[in-house]
């Protein structure tokens, strides 16, 4: 038996060489085939032969092989190279956040200590920066009334353009009937801005007095004759008006003034009034006088009355 090396199929030998029925081209010697194998042209191989053959691609395999695992080897190297740089990060992170967590802890410990005094001590330094805050506010008030304690508000006289106010002194104080002087006054204006088309009635007028019981010697006179004098008798063009004559306030004053004279006339209380600066006011004759100096005096003096 013979083996046809073109397709492997084994054939009767006839001696000679035998021609592949199956593929006619596969030519192969008769004889002993023992141990030999017939190669790619038809020749046969001894077994040693396909013992080196195969030897060698085995060698080219193994070759192969330990190139691809050597460069298997170099990507695992690198790869644990990369994996222990980012453990060593984490182990980073870690410990900046641990850092971290501390700090928030004792900044919140720190905020709640704060929110524990401040909740302790709101309602008294509070109450003591407004007690302060008031006083102040008083005290600058009483100051500035005192800077006015020399002055006099007179309302009623009708306003002209180019008029002369300092000519109408001796009239008026004739009228008032006290005795004129020109060094008792230190100036007389209106207050303001200038009289505009549109403007609802005259200007009030200021006389400053250099002597402060001038002042008051004026003042009691008029306010003996008010509702006696008028613009008419000032010989002043234009319908007759009452004059009235008032101690000058400061703005503060002027509001908490208006105000005590709004809740004495829902309450029903009598009498309300100016004097040096200062306000007072008294339910009816023979009740005790109360001096207003700040809103909350109004709240607390009126608490118990009912309003009418």
């Amino acid at each position: 038996m013979v083996k046809c090396a073109a397709c492997a199929k084994f054939i009767a030998a006839k001696g000679g060489e035998t021609s592949c029925p199956k593929c006619s081209k596969g030519m192969a010697p008769v004889g002993d085939t023992a141990g030999k194998q017939a190669s790619p042209t038809g020749h046969l191989l001894d077994s040693h032969d396909i013992v080196a053959e195969i030897r060698s691609q085995f060698d080219g395999m193994k070759a192969e092989m330990l190139l691809e695992f050597q460069s298997f080897k170099e990507e695992l190297r690198g790869l644990r190279t990369e994996v222990l740089q980012l453990k060593s990060d984490l182990a980073s992170i870690r410990t900046d956040m641990t850092f971290c967590m501390s700090m928030v802890a004792v900044l919140e410990a720190r905020t709640a200590e704060m929110e524990t005094y401040l909740t302790e001590s709101d309602i008294g330094t509070t109450g003591e920066l407004e007690q302060a805050v008031s006083e102040l506010k008083m005290a600058c008030n009483d100051r500035e009334q005192e800077s006015l304690f020399n002055e006099v508000e007179i309302t009623g006289i009708p306003e002209h353009r180019g008029e002369n106010l300092l000519h109408l002194l001796p009239l008026l104080a004739e009228k008032i009937g006290v005795p004129f002087q020109e060094h008792d006054i230190n100036s007389i204006d209106r207050l303001g801005s200038p009289m505009q088309e549109n403007s609802v009635g005259p200007r009030k007028i200021v006389i400053r007095f250099t002597r402060r019981i001038t002042r008051n010697t004026f003042l009691q006179k008029a306010r003996q004759r008010r509702g006696l004098i008028t613009s008419a008798e000032l010989g002043l063009v234009g319908p007759p008006a009452p004059l009235y004559f008032n101690e000058r306030l400061t703005r503060l004053n002027r509001q908490l003034f208006a105000k005590a004279r709004g809740e004495c006339r829902h309450h029903q209380w009598r009498y309300c009034w100016i004097k040096s600066g200062r306000i007072y006011l008294r339910k009816d004759e023979g009740s005790q006088v109360s001096r207003i100096r700040v809103e909350k005096d109004l709240s607390v003096l009126f608490q118990d009355s009912p309003k009418m």
